[in-house]
C-alpha cells in the first residue's frame, strides 16, 4: 500500500430549525472556518463529514484557492479503497458505513 497524505475535507452543514443561531452555533463557526462562508443569522444544527447524499463532504486538492479541484469524498474513496481497509471494503464497499456529525 502506498503511503497517503492527509486530505482536506470541505464539510456540509445542516440548518435545521432546532439548531443554534449564527455565532452561537459551534457547527456554524466550524463550517465557516472550513468553507470560508460567513456565518449567517440562521439556525445551524449539524456539521456532517461523510458521503451521505444530503450533505456529502468534498476532498480539496491544490490548496484552498477558489480554483482548487474538489472531488466528492465518495468518489475519492472509490479511487483509494486502501484507506478504508480490506474488512470495511469487503463488508460495505468503498462507501462509509457511518455519518460523522
Amino acid at each position: 500500500m502506498k503511503p497517503l497524505k492527509p486530505v482536506f475535507l470541505k464539510c456540509a452543514v445542516q440548518k435545521y430549525e432546532w439548531g443554534k443561531r449564527g455565532e452561537e452555533s459551534a457547527a456554524a463557526r466550524i463550517f465557516s472556518r472550513n468553507s470560508g462562508c460567513p456565518v449567517e443569522d440562521k439556525p445551524y444544527a449539524e456539521l456532517w463529514m461523510g458521503t451521505h447524499d444530503s450533505g456529502p463532504s468534498l476532498v480539496l486538492f491544490s490548496g484552498s484557492s477558489p480554483d482548487s479541484k474538489l472531488l466528492p469524498l465518495k468518489e475519492w474513496l472509490s479511487q483509494n479503497p486502501e484507506v478504508l481497509g480490506d474488512r470495511v471494503v469487503q463488508r460495505w464497499g468503498t462507501d462509509l458505513p457511518f455519518l460523522f456529525k
